[in-house]
């Protein structure tokens, strides 16, 4: 290798270099004058030779490039979305309430009673209950004489609005002195006779609730 790119003999080196470039001007002009009679001898109907194209990108690694088709393209997952926020329960239908009534069926005379009231959802969904003086009554009566009544007084309905899921009860309770009532909270002092009395639950729009009761003379 030193003596190729650095020759030595007797004669100066610039000697040496003309030489070897006149030998390389040389070769070079028998390639070009081969490859110009190569084609000059090519048969004119028949294609010239392609010159090798470049690899693609796809195919450096030796491998055909595969075609993309729709179905080999995997969908992207749906996103999940936000959980639907249940609606708010809406306002009780009255027909589908269903009115309870309970308490002592015998008493006697002067003796308090203490009426137990229930209002049972009867649906599948929950809903709300407004219980009012308004829409609530619950009354005494003996034949066609009204005895006591709390739409004389609306601070003797416990009112409330709650929320009922199906089949649940609001049960809250109504006290009754024994005695008869008058408008403005009002009652009398004496208490009423021996007899058959019936106590009415009534919330409006739904079927009433009665319980019969029996005073007997103290």
């Amino acid at each position: 290798m030193g003596s190729i790119m650095h020759p030595t003999g007797p004669q100066p080196p610039q000697v040496y270099w003309r030489r070897r470039a006149l030998v390389l001007g040389v070769v070079v002009a028998v390639l070009i004058a081969a490859v110009a009679v190569a084609w000059a001898l090519w048969p004119k109907d028949q294609p010239q030779p392609a010159l090798p194209s470049a690899p693609t990108s796809s195919s450096a690694s030796g491998l055909p490039t595969p075609a993309v088709t729709p179905s080999s393209v995997t969908a992207a997952p749906p996103t999940s979305s936000a959980p639907a926020t249940p609606a708010a329960p809406q306002a009780c239908d009255p027909l589908s309430i269903r009115a309870g009534l309970a308490g002592f069926k015998k008493l006697t005379q002067g003796s308090a009673q203490v009426f137990k009231v229930s209002l049972t959802n009867t649906t599948a969904v929950p809903c709300v209950l407004a219980v009012t003086a308004s829409n609530f009554v619950v009354a005494v009566t003996s034949g066609k004489d009204r005895i006591w009544t709390t739409a004389d007084c609306a601070a003797w309905v416990p009112a409330k609005t709650v929320t009922l899921a199906p089949q649940q009860a609001y049960v809250f309770e109504v006290n009754w002195s024994g005695a008869r009532s008058a408008s403005k909270c009002k009652t009398t002092k004496a208490t009423v006779g021996a007899g058959t009395y019936v106590a009415k639950a009534t919330f409006t729009g739904a079927e009433p609730a009665r319980l019969v009761m029996l005073v007997t003379p103290s």
